[in-house]
């Protein structure tokens, strides 16, 4: 699942950041292990939580950021 596929308020591990545009994650501190929340979405953005700072996210580039649900302990 991809970050902008993925639930509202669901507690999420990024797996995996795949794609030229998320060196941009990178520099804010994201990265493969990063645990965050997906707390708000409209047409456009994502709004996420990580480390207690909220991050905004472009639907684009969210789905360049594949994650796993902690809660399910999905491996997909």
């Amino acid at each position: 699942m991809n970050l902008s596929e993925a639930c509202l308020n669901c507690n999420l591990k990024i797996k995996c950041l795949n794609g030229s545009e998320c060196q941009r994650l990178r520099e804010f501190g994201l990265s493969e292990g990063t645990e965050l929340i997906k707390i708000s979405e409209n047409k456009k953005n994502l709004i996420c939580k990580s480390c207690g700072v909220k991050i905004i996210v472009s639907k684009i580039l969210g789905e360049q950021v594949i994650l796993k649900d902690i809660n399910k302990n999905d491996e997909a």
